[in-house]
């Protein structure tokens, strides 16, 4: 079997119905390099942030097993970059994959949607290998330029699963799918479920449509602006600290509700595209669960 990581940490469950013991290949993508694999792994072979094994399983046997980084579950500060807009410029954004590979700090990447120009197989593909050329594990929101007529699917199949949540490091992380400028009434189920309880306290939200347009460049929030208020009051009750988003080719500050919000969109998209001026950036995001805040540095190439 062979599949990708779509979080920093992974459980692999595997269960026995055969009546002599059975050899299961497995090979996961988009893993931490330095993941820590099921014990009884045998035939380990790594290469990157891939991992080929093989776990034996005597009839009637189960495995079930956390894989991921030695250090994931302990509370600490650690880094991540949120990647805006790449929309095609696979040769833009090399320059900000160069960045991130040479900040060794950094634990994974976050991509704030429109990966691609139309969400076409072809742009897809050239997408995710310009993204595997990151060193570390990396992640994608979905944007309206990725989901084309009826391209979900081939996203899901492709890139990443639409709507998603993982804890790491003592940190929450809610990524929800706002492609269409509006939520889906699964999402609100998720992101409702996702918020519950109270650990871990530090939290984040990651959209591609922000829900409201702070600053009005074109109007480009939820298509109903009481909807966007609704999702902000919902993340602000929750205790979101912190909501990023993109779409906006633009690096932009604000807050709603004593939560801080920031668009930051442009990770490679042409720079004839620029709505303001802003060129080339990405953000380097420290969390720090301990003190309970978000430390955010845009990392400006142009």
């Amino acid at each position: 079997m062979r599949f990708r990581a779509n979080a920093p940490t992974v459980r692999l469950t595997l269960r026995s119905h055969a009546s002599e013991t059975r050899a299961v290949s497995v090979r996961i993508d988009n893993l931490p390099p330095e993941a820590r694999l099921p014990t009884p792994a045998a035939e380990v072979h790594r290469e990157g942030k891939s991992a080929r094994f093989v776990v034996r399983l005597a009839p009637g046997a189960s495995l079930d097993e956390r894989i991921s980084a030695p250090d994931s579950e302990l509370p600490q500060r650690f880094r991540f970059a949120w990647v805006g807009d790449v929309q095609g410029g696979v040769e833009r954004f090399a320059v900000v994959r160069a960045a991130i590979n040479a900040d060794p700090t950094i634990d994974f990447v976050l991509f704030a949607g429109d990966v691609t120009a139309s969400g076409s197989d072809e742009e897809m593909a050239v997408f995710r290998a310009a993204a595997d050329q990151a060193e570390r594990p990396w992640y994608a929101l979905i944007g309206n330029h990725d989901t084309g007529i009826g391209r979900e699917d081939a996203f899901l199949e492709r890139i990443g699963r639409l709507n998603f949540s993982f804890d790491h490091k003592g940190t929450r992380f809610l990524l929800l799918d706002t492609a269409s400028a509006t939520l889906d009434e699964r999402a609100w189920d998720f992101a409702r479920g996702s918020l519950s309880g109270d650990e871990p306290r530090l939290r984040l939200v990651g959209v591609h449509v922000p829900p409201i347009d702070f600053q009005g460049l074109r109007d480009a929030g939820f298509a109903s602006r009481a909807e966007g208020a609704k999702l902000v009051q919902l993340l602000a009750e929750r205790g979101g600290d912190l909501l990023l988003a993109g779409h906006l080719h633009t690096l932009r500050y604000s807050s709603f509700a004593g939560m801080r919000a920031i668009v930051s969109g442009n990770g490679g998209v042409g720079s004839e595209d620029k709505l303001d001026g802003v060129g080339l950036h990405f953000l380097a995001v420290d969390a720090d669960p301990a003190a309970e805040r978000f430390d955010v540095s845009a990392v400006e190439l142009e």
